[in-house]
């Protein structure tokens, strides 16, 4: 025997379902929000960040390009030919040519890019990393 019910009973269940729901993800929302922006303004994680960018190092011919879309603000990154892929800015992006060569040091904020017509390009990857880092430490 199937029990039918009202459009209004309908109604009403859907509505206490919604304000139950909305009583559990709302204050989750706002926890997990708050974790987020604590961690990501914290000092300790950012020197992690910065400590770990500043102890990688790479070196590489250029043997790739890609682009993720022909907007200006799309991501562009250069493969090299130990098959690590680096985002990389605009600017170079249509600078460097496949065959060209990419150095970053350890312990080092600078990217080094030989270009194939001699020209070397000296970019701050790290000042991002590195001010928000600076700008955490001051806040304390």
């Amino acid at each position: 025997m199937k029990t039918k019910y009202s459009e209004a009973e309908l109604n009403a269940q859907s509505a206490l379902i919604r304000s139950r729901l909305l009583w559990i993800f709302i204050p989750t929302a706002i926890m997990v929000a708050g974790f987020m922006y604590y961690q990501n303004n914290s000092v300790q994680y950012n020197l992690k960040k910065y400590k770990e960018f500043q102890a990688t190092s790479f070196s590489g011919k250029v043997t790739g390009k890609r682009k993720d879309g022909d907007c200006t603000r799309c991501e562009r990154y250069i493969t090299l030919d130990n098959y690590r892929e680096e985002l990389i800015d605009f600017d170079i992006y249509s600078k460097i040519k496949i065959g060209d060569f990419v150095q970053k040091f350890r312990g080092h904020d600078s990217v080094l890019y030989y270009l194939s017509n001699g020209e070397v390009v000296i970019t701050d990857k790290g000042k991002f990393i590195r001010e928000r880092y600076k700008k955490a430490s001051q806040q304390e």
